[in-house]
């Protein structure tokens, strides 16, 4: 049987090496990279709304369906913003899958009612301060994610932020397994 596994925001398929050896053991695996993520193209995005944002993605993930060969009846998992992707994949195409999973599913459609970033407190109990929100609104207003930043402050700066998020999130890895994440993103 197919399964198709979809990572969460800010990762790539590449995230579930750990457990592809027990899996290809029963399944024909393909890993993919949500569009804008991972290796993937980065197309122009103009969604205004979180509706619009979803009919984009879903979209996508269609596209690449039906390119490798309509496929049907297969197995879609997601992780995290990739589970609510394929929550939303599934409501729309029920009829090419097998059979849904999603892990740990998670997604925002809208801020809630009173929330303020700025009144948010790190963990050692500060709030930011004016230069940080300065900052906060320009990207905010700007559309920029944290990888786009990270992609256009060049390779030299760039890998040094992935290998700080690597030694920070990911301590675990060993010395082979570090080197081909920090080479894939």
């Amino acid at each position: 049987p197919l399964l198709v596994m979809v990572h969460g925001y800010g990762a790539s398929g590449l995230i579930f090496y750990k457990i592809l050896k027990p899996l290809a053991e029963k399944f024909h695996i393909i890993l993919i990279d949500i569009i804008g993520m991972g290796a993937s193209s980065r197309p122009q995005f103009n969604a205004k709304t979180a509706d619009q944002a979803d009919t984009f993605l879903v979209a996508s993930l269609e596209s690449w369906r039906v390119a490798m060969g309509d496929l049907k009846d297969f197995y879609l998992a997601g992780h995290s913003f990739g589970g609510y992707l394929v929550g939303q994949y599934s409501y729309r195409y029920p009829q090419y899958l097998k059979k849904v999973l999603m892990l740990s599913p998670a997604g925002i459609v809208e801020k809630p009612p009173g929330f303020d970033i700025f009144a948010q407190k790190t963990p050692s109990g500060r709030k930011p301060g004016s230069l940080a929100k300065k900052l906060m609104k320009k990207v905010w207003k700007k559309k920029w994610s944290p990888f786009g930043i990270m992609r256009k402050s060049g390779a030299f700066l760039g890998k040094r932020i992935i290998k700080s998020y690597l030694n920070t999130r990911m301590s675990d890895l060993n010395k082979e397994e570090f080197n081909a994440m920090l080479e894939y993103f």
